[in-house]
């Protein structure tokens, strides 16, 4: 009987995913619901899975996902990738069906680095700088608190699955700015933090109970949103820089690491300062590129779920790789369109900025030639 896998979450990660579980040895099913389309026409995809979307309430795809199991024996493994079912996962409103391993970080693990506030409570004791942040649950609450804090404003969804207004987050600068956005921030539990100006710097790593095995720096230089928020568009892997790499050893052997996953740091090349953003305990939306870079981190989150993810030295992905994401380009173009920013000489003049920057990028983390079709597909979505 075949070795087959669940991967749950259609997200851009799920495709290079599939490839590596393919030459795992795994036929390779996916999940339709998800942030994004694609995957399912892989050609590593062995089947496709239409299921109730996590939405409509987990009770309801449970009894989805146990039937599936049940009908088809083979499934040894369930992925999620997307953050929605991680999330479903850790705090056991989902559970893999009979002896099926679910390949994911600790629950416990989970549950903290997705608890803003905690994450950033101990990297300040363990002297990994942040910017001050208040957690409020309500309009007024947060009007309140906000005078503790010195304005400009970032202002987050405590659930980072979660929108503001269709944005991951929100600048105010001004309390009249806070005043006007009661109704996207009613009754909402949100972290708000004092807002710092710099670019933001992924690290993609992997961890053995604390300690460093793998580690690749990847600067942003333009997101989907002005302020530097939002999803990154264009940007460079660089050699390790030294400051960063050791905020990033302190937090892990703090929190007792175990797996993969991605810190965010918010830096300030000219005035010499870097804040910790979050840690991310899933694969990034950017897994293409740590993948490209020479990291295996699909290898080690699969040895994680079957118990063997070893000890061993400490590699460092690849410098230099300039990348680019087209088909997010061109949607949040298209939204802006809708939204009337642009007028058309200047919606033309950005497609072709973003047509340039794919063109200069030694690599587009969801476009691969090989496995072109969930590329394509993002491509025509967006269009």
């Amino acid at each position: 009987m075949p070795k087959k896998v669940l991967i749950l979450g259609n997200y851009r990660p799920s495709y290079i995913l599939a490839r590596a579980l393919y030459h795992k040895g795994y036929q390779v099913i996916c999940g339709l619901d998800g942030y994004d389309r694609g995957t399912e026409v892989s050609k590593y995809v062995h089947a496709v899975w239409d299921h109730p979307p996590l939405s409509s309430g987990a009770d309801v795809f449970q009894v989805s996902l146990d039937a599936l199991c049940d009908k088809d024996e083979a499934i040894e493994l369930i992925f999620p990738v997307d953050e929605s079912f991680v999330r479903a996962f850790a705090e056991s409103r989902l559970k893999p069906s009979g002896a099926i391993k679910l390949a994911s970080m600790a629950s416990e693990t989970i549950t903290f680095c997705l608890n803003k506030p905690l994450l950033l409570s101990k990297a300040g004791e363990l002297d990994i700088p942040i910017a001050p942040f208040v957690v409020t649950s309500n309009q007024q609450d947060l009007v309140r608190q906000a005078s503790k804090l010195n304005f400009p404003l970032v202002i987050r969804p405590m659930d980072s699955t979660k929108r503001l207004g269709g944005k991951k987050a929100l600048t105010c600068r001004t309390v009249d700015d806070l005043k006007e956005q009661q109704e996207v921030l009613k009754d909402k539990s949100l972290l708000t933090q004092e807002h710092v100006s710099g670019n933001r710097d992924n690290i993609y790593f992997s961890a053995h109970h604390g300690e460093l095995q793998s580690y690749l720096h990847a600067k942003i230089e333009r997101t989907d949103q002005p302020d530097g928020s939002g999803l990154a568009l264009e940007g460079v892997t660089v050699e390790p820089c030294p400051i960063l790499k050791s905020y990033v050893v302190k937090l892990l052997r703090g929190i007792g690491y175990h797996g993969i996953g991605c810190v965010q740091f918010l830096v300030d090349e000219r005035a010499d300062r870097r804040y910790l953003l979050e840690l991310n305990p899933r694969l990034a939306g950017n897994h293409a590129l740590a993948e490209h870079a020479g990291l295996t981190l699909s290898e080690d989150i699969l040895d994680l779920a079957h118990g063997r993810l070893d000890k061993r030295p400490l590699s460092v992905g690849r410098a230099g790789i300039r990348y680019s994401w087209l088909a997010g380009e061109l949607e949040s173009l298209r939204l802006a369109w809708r939204a009337g920013d642009f007028g058309a000489l200047q919606f033309l003049r950005a497609v072709g900025k973003a047509i340039r920057a794919y063109l200069q990028a030694d690599f587009d983390v969801s476009i691969n030639w090989d496995d072109c079709k969930p590329g394509l597909y993002s491509l025509c979505d967006s269009l």
